[in-house]
């Protein structure tokens, strides 16, 4: 009973049912449009450990490293690291050949002005070097086969380590009155520096990567 429709009569009765009808249409063209709005800004399920392969293994720094064949580890950035650098602007890698110190400074990577410094996550000798758009930094021939254990963590520890990161993050953006990038449970866009230019980048990367 809305108004050109048969029946219709701008009488009491109907007139509260059109009421009613135009509420309950407000109410629900306002949740599908916070709903698009927080869909902008972040995702709402924990990512990056559903992704790993058998054998995969996290370091603390934020690195992930794969097994290949012949014994050589691919390294790269893990989800959350690649979120809080995007692409990098500039990287200083190690020389092919040159070895590398668990623990110690391995690779640097800008974004912008700021720059984040991934500690080695095993000893051993550089192969390969590798960059953002290769979605790996490094393949090196470790010294002895890496295990769970210390600052490696295996598949089943990784997605509570992974919450508790991002609840570090995103007390970090809080304190600066930039919580619309993350939300409690949720995980952060894909490239945060461009979604948080005002951050402080730098205490942030200096916080999240060197963890070892």
């Amino acid at each position: 009973m809305l108004p050109g429709m048969y029946e219709f009569h701008f009488e009491l009765g109907h007139i509260i049912f059109l009421g009613g009808f135009m509420t309950i249409g407000a109410v629900i063209g306002a949740t599908l449009l916070i709903t698009l709005f927080r869909s902008t800004r972040i995702v709402t399920v924990p990512g990056g450990a559903k992704e790993n392969a058998e054998g995969d293994l996290h370091h603390v720094g934020h690195t992930l490293l794969r097994p290949l064949a012949g014994g050589t580890l691919k390294i790269s950035l893990d989800d959350l690291g690649t979120r809080l650098l995007g692409r990098p602007d500039r990287m200083r890698l190690p020389e092919i050949g040159q070895r590398i110190t668990e623990g110690t400074d391995a690779v640097k990577l800008w974004r912008e002005q700021s720059a984040a410094t991934i500690v080695a996550p095993v000893s051993g000798t550089v192969v390969a070097t590798g960059g953002h758009d290769d979605k790996w930094y490094l393949r090196v021939l470790p010294d002895a086969t890496p295990v769970e254990g210390g600052s490696l963590m295996g598949a089943a520890k990784v997605r509570s380590w992974l919450t508790s990161e991002i609840d570090k993050l995103q007390a970090i953006l809080s304190s600066k009155d930039l919580g619309l990038a993350m939300a409690d449970g949720g995980e952060p866009l894909p490239d945060l520096p461009s979604a948080v230019p005002d951050a402080d980048w730098q205490k942030i990367y200096s916080e999240m990567f060197q963890n070892s």
